[in-house]
């Protein structure tokens, strides 16, 4: 019996190329992510994720803090939706759990670098869904796979995977919905449109703006209901319609309820954060002038410090693909081409950008929107032996690649950090047009000046390093000595986690044994995703 259910299983593994993908981007997501925390706010979406635990409370303990708004009976709230709180929390009970089992190591260090787990391993679902979606849109092993390589690696995905933002689980979130809407049309099956409903509904508790890609998912939904192939009876619509609107409906209540609670009012949503528009001298929250919003786009699209083109180069694609998409997928590409439109003008009115970050990271969420159309520019390539914009596909894929590699080795936090400490304060818009303070450039420096840093570290050993580094007030950019010694490390060493625990000195067998275990799980699935490209004959999953 045991036999026959291992035997089961491993087919059942052996099919399931999605599994390996998930397992392949988990791997180096874990990687190479920081294992800290980066900004305030999530800071205080963590207070809320334990308060949920220890308290079943949603209220801040009682201390300034940024980002803390004040509500019902005075007590203090977080401004931010609850939904990515409820993400913490499995990671809040984990690392308590480890915290317990390992009493040497200071609990606050453990649970924080728990937290440093959430993206990679929610990102990469969504690398997975990225995958599953493009083989239920009928494209091959090998074209999915490629794509989502673009995806995953060679795009702002990669170096927000390292935060704990909300914006990545955004992106994956949305993922599901649409695959769920693709699912029911091929199978017309309601379960998946009540998941997609369900899943679109979460995105939207976890971030506000959430709500313009839903609208276009449901969009997507109703065509699919009403140009379903089996043909649906109105009864059979109502229900369809139920399925996918009765869960989002439900989280509508949970968002309103949630502003009830804090702020004894339903529409109360709260200081979600500051507006940008303040930050430039702008009174107004829409722009009175066509002029400003083709600024705002303008910003958005090429500049050097906010440019989701430069940030992610394979999105130059997306004319030339998008053209090719809406040959074979025109609903699909509908929404791929009307949700950047309505997020680019809406923000570039109201001027809405992230103050510290690698590009855009508002946009996130949008870039599976901007990539999945690249899947059939990759379908040419790979299936038909076309070589149309087949060099340009691959050479920013490759430039994609090198910038997301400068993200992912520096903390932009920290590189704005260092700047503070010398004494430069430089406003949003010379970070966002000026070339001398681009992220990119900036990181570039960084990582030349973090090479020789962190041969002295592993040379001197963490002790020597970083005492000469505070004696000489190289770093101490705070004046509490575990910030100022916090600090020469995010100063002088890459935003790795093997980085920090050298320097936390955690035993190096751990670190080394949970590097070994990584880089183990992603070449395994690396050498079965390319057995699997080189077969090419796993089948499109049946609804």
């Amino acid at each position: 019996m045991m036999l026959r259910f291992f035997r089961l299983l491993r087919a059942k593994v052996t099919d399931a190329p999605a599994l390996y993908v998930f397992t392949c981007f988990s791997a180096l997501y874990l990687l190479t992510m920081g294992g800290h925390l980066y900004s305030s706010d999530d800071e205080v979406k963590a207070l809320i994720a334990e308060a949920l635990v220890e308290r079943q409370s949603v209220t801040l303990p009682a201390f300034d803090m940024a980002y803390m708004t004040v509500g019902r009976d005075g007590q203090s709230y977080s401004p931010f939706p609850v939904g990515a709180s409820i993400t913490m929390i499995p990671f809040y009970i984990a690392g308590r759990f480890v915290a317990d089992v390992f009493p040497s190591f200071p609990r606050p260090f453990v649970v924080e670098f728990c937290y440093g787990l959430m993206n990679p391993l929610v990102t990469a679902l969504g690398c997975a869904m990225f995958f599953l979606l493009c083989r239920q849109l009928g494209y091959s092993v090998r074209t999915a796979l490629v794509t989502t390589f673009v995806y995953g690696t060679c795009t702002i995905v990669w170096p927000y995977a390292k935060t704990a933002w909300s914006e990545p689980q955004v992106a994956s979130w949305l993922l599901v919905a649409v695959y769920g809407v693709e699912k029911f049309d091929a199978g017309g099956r309601l379960r998946w449109l009540a998941a997609a409903g369900t899943v679109g509904g979460y995105a939207v508790l976890t971030r506000y703006d959430a709500a313009f890609y839903v609208l276009g998912i449901s969009l997507l939904a109703c065509y699919r209901v009403a140009k379903h192939p089996n043909g649906l009876s109105t009864s059979a619509v109502v229900r369809a319609g139920l399925a996918y609107g009765v869960p989002l409906g439900v989280f509508a209540f949970l968002v309103l309820g949630y502003n009830y609670i804090r702020y004894e009012s339903w529409t109360a949503f709260g200081h979600v954060a500051d507006r940008v528009a303040e930050q430039v001298g702008q009174s107004a929250p829409l722009l009175d002038s066509l002029e400003g919003i083709f600024a705002g786009v303008y910003q958005h699209l090429f500049s050097t410090g906010k440019g989701v083109l430069l940030f992610s180069p394979p999105v130059l694609m997306f004319y030339w693909a998008v053209k090719t998409f809406y040959r074979e997928h025109k609903p699909l590409a509908l929404l791929c081409a009307g949700v950047p439109v309505l997020l680019l003008v809406v923000m570039g009115a109201m001027w809405g950008m992230s103050n510290v970050a690698w590009g855009e990271r508002y946009l996130v969420p949008l870039t599976p929107f901007l990539v999945l159309p690249l899947a059939g520019l990759v379908a040419g390539f790979t299936d038909r032996g076309s070589h149309y914009m087949r060099r340009s596909t691959i050479g920013l894929c490759a430039a994609g690649l090198a910038v997301q590699v400068l993200g992912i080795s520096i903390s932009f936090q920290a590189v704005l950090d260092e700047q503070l400490s010398r004494g430069e304060r430089p406003d949003l818009q010379l970070r966002s047009y000026d070339p001398e303070y681009s992220p990119v450039l900036l990181h570039f420096k960084a990582v030349l000046k973090r090479i020789p840093d962190t041969w002295e570290a592993l040379r001197d050993g963490p002790e020597a390093f970083v005492r000469k580094r505070m004696e000489t007030g190289d770093g101490a950019a705070d004046a509490s000595a575990s910030k100022s010694y916090r600090n020469v490390i995010r100063f002088h060493t890459f935003d790795f986690w093997f980085c920090y625990l050298y320097f936390v000195r955690v035993p190096w067998w751990m670190t080394a044994a949970l590097c070994f275990l990584l880089v183990g799980a992603m070449l395994f699935s690396r050498r079965a995703l390319l057995r699997l490209m080189q077969k090419d004959t796993v089948p499109v999953s049946t609804p």
